[in-house]
């Protein structure tokens, strides 16, 4: 048995919810992990929403709506809002 840490950026939130919507990224969040270390940003507001005991007495469909909100908030035109793309 040991510890379980799991790094979570923008980008890879962005990928999960392209390929398996906002199921694919709770559970990325949420299996076999022991902790979470997360980019500022899309990737920690999302572990704010799934880590919120408010969230939790709604039930798994409302976060995963909450997610669709706010990767829908953090990514403009396929880019990450937040982040500074080079021309």
């Amino acid at each position: 048995m040991g510890f379980h840490k799991r790094h979570i950026g923008n980008e890879l939130v962005h990928r999960l919810f392209k390929s398996g919507g906002a199921s694919s990224v709770f559970d990325w969040y949420t299996r076999g992990v022991d902790a979470l270390i997360t980019e500022m940003g899309l990737a920690a507001t999302i572990a704010n929403v799934i880590n919120d005991d408010e969230w939790h007495i709604l039930g798994r469909y409302s976060i995963e709506e909450e997610i669709e909100k706010n990767h829908s908030r953090g990514f403009r035109n396929g880019r990450n809002s937040e982040i500074e793309y080079p021309d």
